[in-house]
């Protein structure tokens, strides 16, 4: 009598991948594997090598299949990997510190670190303000990257160099391809690495471009015609649509690089469906390249088609599959500051640069022409900050909209807050309010306002969602108490010290049990980070911007 533990049946790794053939009894068992392709050519079926594959396998597939040596070496490692995550994830005293870094990394810091370091792919699932770049930008430098590809939201593309200079202790370049058309985008990156090649330069070449032009025609073909050491997807919550332009093509991706990240402080914003397009770039052997399979794996669904999601199933199995390659750090980590500020600029075009310019060189003229008190600058500061956040007044009294680069950068920051997280937004002017709204609606939250025309700051207290409340600078001085929110967004600021200091002081004040991060929206090369500065600095704001001009 023939047994199943004979060489017609077992499991081995083969080339680039594992081979598993069994009885046809078995079918279901080895179709419900993550990543399973069918063989015709070898009648078998077919896994990615990953320990997610390796331990998938050996927990479905009865152990009197044959079992190779090679694939009892993945299932080996993928045990060990086990342990030293949990160890990580609950000791850091005895970590190693960061070979090469600027700064020293907090303790939640580390332990991503560490976490991630030996690690093909990895999900570094960590809230807003809890530090992921630098982490991601240790990694990059400890593991001798040469040539790195991240791919993050257009209005983050200018902040990574920032990040770069702040935390990047080796040669590097950045080349943040955001400006002109595709084509020109994809000759300089073009340019840039045959100048690379040629002059034998060691740097490390770190090309940073937006989501949506990763698929054109053009970036496509260069992105997929190079071999990556690491790709970088920043904010992956963008890519958790399965059939998104966006998620597919970066989903090719990852078999040109040789270290795959995902950075994002809320993995699955909506559902847990939000998993699969992120993880079928880092790992396909986690949940598989089938996203019916996945869907019908993990929810329930009715209705007209059988498209109504009903609820959620197989939880626990899916949490332990997103954690297998996910480290989490949430609000609670107790290693953070109590307060943060975060820079999210942009750069102004088209008609807005060319009304502020004018309007700027007006200004520097006429600081320059004589005595200028700071009554009579007020009004042309006033025009440039209006500009700057997007609009500006006619001598009749109308109001112009110049540009919505604000608006976008507050579409994205509340895209990346935890939809359940309240959101608090500081601006001087009515339209800003409107403004502020208006990105609220269009991200799906409720909107309260306290301002010189409504007080809904009882009705924002009492919600308990992820609402978001606009206050007007003036409005929102002593006594109101905004802890609800740990999340403030500035999107424009009075000159005065003592009003910017208060507002500070309604989010981090007693009764305020998480750390607070302040977001400031900045158009690059304006009033803006001269307002900024002055304010930082402690210093009255006009009179610091006309010392400065003189």
């Amino acid at each position: 009598m023939t047994t199943l533990a004979t060489a017609a049946f077992g499991v081995n790794v083969e080339g680039d991948r594992i081979v598993l053939r069994t009885p046809f009894a078995l079918k279901d068992a080895c179709k419900s594997i993550p990543g399973a392709k069918w063989s015709p050519e070898l009648k078998a079926w077919t896994y990615p090598i990953s320990a997610a594959s390796a331990r998938a396998i050996n927990e479905r597939i009865p152990m009197r299949i044959q079992r190779s040596d090679a694939f009892n070496v993945l299932v080996g490692k993928a045990r060990q990997q086990e342990q030293a995550d949990q160890y990580i994830r609950s000791d850091h005293t005895t970590l190693p510190a960061v070979q090469t870094t600027k700064l020293t990394p907090w303790r939640h810091q580390l332990q991503a670190y560490h976490f991630a370091l030996q690690r093909p792919a990895t999900m570094l699932a960590l809230d807003m303000g809890t530090g992921k770049t630098k982490v991601t930008i240790d990694l990059l430098q400890n593991s001798y990257a040469k040539r790195v590809l991240v791919i993050c939201p257009k209005t983050v593309v200018s902040v990574w160099p920032k990040e770069l200079a702040k935390h990047c202790a080796v040669q590097y370049k950045a080349i943040p391809l955001n400006r002109g058309s595709v084509s020109k985008r994809v000759g300089e990156a073009q340019l840039t690495m045959k100048q690379h090649t040629e002059t034998g330069s060691e740097a490390m070449l770190v090309f940073i471009v937006n989501y949506e032009a990763t698929w054109r025609p053009e970036m496509a073909r260069f992105l997929s015609g190079t071999n990556w050491d690491y790709i970088v997807c920043d904010e992956s919550h963008r890519i958790k649509s399965h059939n998104g332009t966006a998620s597919k093509f970066i989903g090719t991706l990852a078999m040109k690089a040789k270290r795959r990240l995902c950075l994002t402080g809320t993995p699955m914003p909506h559902s847990p469906m939000d998993a699969f397009g992120q993880y079928r770039f880092l790992d396909p052997a986690v949940f598989g390249t089938s996203f019916h399979l996945f869907k019908n794996t993990y929810a329930d669904w009715g209705g007209y088609g059988g498209h109504e999601l009903l609820g959620y199933r197989n939880t626990d199995e899916l949490n332990k599959r997103f954690y297998s390659i996910a480290f989490r750090v949430g609000k609670e980590v107790l290693d953070l500051p109590p307060v943060m500020h975060i820079e999210r600029t942009f750069e102004l075009d088209g008609k807005a640069a060319s009304v502020y310019s004018d309007l700027d060189a007006d200004f520097i003229s006429f600081v320059k022409g004589g005595e200028v008190t700071v009554a009579n600058a007020l009004v042309k500061l006033l025009r440039l900050q209006q500009i700057t956040s997007g609009h500006i007044p006619t001598d009749e009294g109308a109001i112009i909209d110049l540009h919505d680069g604000k608006g976008e950068q507050l579409s994205d920051v509340l895209e990346d807050v935890d939809a359940h997280e309240p959101v608090v937004v500081f601006a001087r002017f009515r339209r800003d309010l409107d403004r502020i709204r208006e990105a609220a609606t269009k991200a799906g939250r409720g909107y309260m306002e306290l301002s010189g025309r409504v007080n809904e700051m009882a009705e924002w207290q009492n919600a308990s969602g992820g609402e978001v409340i606009g206050v007007q600078m003036q409005s929102g001085g002593v006594g109101v108490d905004l802890t609800r929110a740990r999340y403030c967004v500035y999107w424009s600021v009075g000159f005065s010290l003592g009003d910017y200091e208060q507002s500070l002081a309604r989010t981090h004040r007693p009764g305020q049990t998480r750390p607070v991060s302040y977001i400031h929206l900045i158009a690059s090369g304006t009033v803006d980070e001269k307002v900024y500065s002055a304010l930082s600095n402690k210093k009255e704001v006009v009179e610091s911007i006309l010392e400065e001009l003189r």
